[in-house]
């Protein structure tokens, strides 16, 4: 059906593309919405090796075979567990801004005990405390922005279980942008590694008990 729809007389060359991206639509989910912000997230077919849009191609039916994949990543747990760690992580974040914001010695001792070697003094510590105030602003900003969007990075998907996790300049977007663009890869120099953007709430949930367990809690 997809591939029927797919079809244009007008350019018939780029019936590829355009199934393409209606098989990402197909598995594009609006999983939260809290006031303003929605939470997205993209469950790509578990059989699909790598991004749709290099998946997508051949003749027509291979192109049909490969969306006719219907089996996706995520299960309705993994997307509920994501919008969780999400909301989570969001209120974490905002306990842990208050306590770099009081400065006091609790707080001095808990960062110097994680992020400073054991000679640093209180002049380097203030500069760490406030360097990690303007990250964590930056964290929560990120974790209550108007759209998100939870995305798989199959070049790392057997590598996730291994990796910490991280990030690329400008948030979730970005790994939407990667699912839609086939020219990325020339592009992705700009944005240095990527490690494990997908799996959200592994991501956070690996992060989250190093920030409980410097004490930076509520």
């Amino acid at each position: 059906m997809i591939y029927e729809a797919a079809n244009n007389t007008a350019s018939p060359t780029a019936v590829n593309d355009r199934a393409a991206t209606l098989k990402f639509v197909k598995h594009l989910y609006r999983a939260k919405k809290r006031g303003a912000q929605d939470v997205w997230i993209y469950s790509p077919p578990s059989e699909h090796a790598g991004w749709i849009f290099d998946e997508i191609t051949g003749n027509k039916e291979t192109v049909i075979a490969k969306l006719n994949k219907e089996a996706e990543l995520f299960s309705e747990t993994d997307k509920n567990s994501m919008c969780s760690a999400l909301a989570l992580a969001l209120k974490i974040f905002e306990d842990t801004k208050i306590k770099l914001a009081d400065n006091n010695e609790t707080t001095k001792s808990f960062v110097k005990r994680w992020f400073m070697d054991e000679d640093c003094g209180d002049t380097e510590i203030n500069e760490a405390i406030a360097k990690l105030s303007d990250g964590f602003k930056r964290i929560a900003v990120c974790c209550n922005s108007n759209t998100l969007v939870f995305t798989d990075y199959p070049d790392w998907r057997d590598r996730r279980n291994t990796l910490m996790g991280g990030a690329i300049p400008g948030g979730g977007r970005l790994f939407i942008l990667k699912a839609l663009l086939p020219t990325w890869r020339t592009e992705a120099g700009i944005c240095g590694p990527v490690r494990e953007p997908l799996s959200m709430s592994s991501h956070i949930m690996r992060f989250v008990p190093r920030i409980i367990d410097t004490g930076i809690k509520g």
